[in-house]
């Protein structure tokens, strides 16, 4: 790793994350004022290109000699040979623009209800040490349009509840207590029902992965590996380090609705909800279990919820994946002390003075109703 790090050292001391909202299964990102920094760290592209959108910005020059740069209009193109991604170590390619990369924005939400799904999150690095290299959500954002916004709804469960949260409006920042407001029952609807638990591992890896993950009972997330059905929903394994098990559940729903799952992971966890990452975060250094709970938007019909149990440290990795004894959640209303005007504004939500700036803000939970008059 020292050796990786004196030849790559600049793509990580002292860099920003990645300005781009959506992620790539090819690798991951860095940026440092003009530079970006692309670590070919995940799968190579099935047509050997990496496309970029780099709207107002100039390409200057492509460092490396195991690529070609092209920039079309907003486009840039890049050509990667198969051996990059051949090799023990991971290899990073600079690119350099004629001005300093700010952030892209997000799109615009025409929505009463925000969400960490409809949201932009807010990136940085978090890591234990150099392995376990991923982005880390410090909060969420949005661009949205309402007219004399007054009052925010703030859905949240028992997991959140007791913390203090920065809600920035428009610039302005609020700090927020969730103290358990008005409690309300996410209800299990009659004819719910959780299907049989499979395991699959253990997986090598570092903890990053793409937002979708497709995996069903004829195709394992592990290559060279199978489910096997198992009829505990909470167990130990044996687990080398920077290894994972996966665990996954049907849940057959008579309609749309939100239910409560009852999570467990080691030293860190994922949790994919019909193929797209829902919750992600490494827990505190070192633990060996922790359990939580994780709100699951269902859909009509059938549902597909997969856990990543990741272990860095341990030689077990520990999983626990069912319904939570109790589906309630608590609403609380914030009320502005004036009312916002204008139609468009922008909102961030992120963890009152974390303990770091990098560490995972664990607010995928939360709904945010906008409303125009306080109820």
């Amino acid at each position: 790793m020292g050796d990786w790090l004196s030849r790559y050292g600049y793509a990580v001391y002292q860099t920003e994350a990645s300005p781009f909202q959506e992620e790539f299964t090819w690798g991951e990102v860095t940026r440092k004022d003009n530079h970006l920094y692309l670590f070919l760290s995940g799968k190579y592209p099935a047509d050997g290109k990496i496309t970029l959108q780099m709207p107002g910005y100039l390409l200057q020059k492509g460092d490396g000699k195991m690529a070609t740069y092209l920039q079309y209009g907003d486009e840039v193109v890049l050509t990667v040979p198969a051996s990059a991604y051949k090799d023990k170590q991971i290899h990073v390619l600079t690119l350099s623009f004629d001005k300093k990369i700010e952030p892209f924005p997000g799109k615009t939400i025409r929505n009463a209800v925000l969400t960490p799904r409809n949201a932009t999150p807010q990136y940085s690095y978090s890591c234990f040490d150099y392995y376990t290299n991923y982005r880390s959500i410090t909060g969420y954002s949005w661009d949205f349009e309402q007219l004399l916004l007054k009052q925010l709804e703030i859905i949240y469960t028992s997991q959140e509840a007791g913390r203090e949260i920065d809600l920035i409006l428009d610039g302005k920042t609020y700090t927020v207590t969730l103290d358990k407001g008005k409690e309300i029952k996410e209800t299990a609807f009659s004819g719910t029902t959780w299907g049989d638990t499979y395991v699959c591992g253990p997986g090598s890896g570092v903890f990053h992965s793409a937002e979708k993950l497709d995996a069903d009972l004829q195709h394992a997330p592990v290559s060279g590996k199978t489910w096997t059905k198992t009829d505990k929903d909470s167990d130990k394994v044996s687990c080398p380090i920077l290894s994972s098990y996966y665990v996954m559940r049907e849940i057959d729903s008579p309609r749309s609705q939100h239910i409560l799952a009852e999570i467990g992971a080691g030293n860190g966890m994922e949790v994919y909800l019909n193929g797209k990452l829902i919750a992600k975060h490494l827990n505190p250094y070192r633990t060996k279990f922790r359990t939580e709970k994780v709100i699951l938007p269902l859909k009509k019909g059938k549902n597909q919820v997969i856990l990543r149990s990741y272990n860095r440290f341990e030689d077990e990795a520990a999983y626990l994946l069912r319904p939570a004894e109790e589906q309630k959640a608590y609403r609380q209303d914030f009320i502005l002390p004036d009312a916002v005007n204008g139609k468009e504004h922008s909102l961030t939500i992120k963890p009152h003075n974390p303990s770091s700036p990098h560490t995972d803000a664990e607010l995928f939970n939360l709904r945010i109703r906008l409303r125009r008059i306080a109820m």
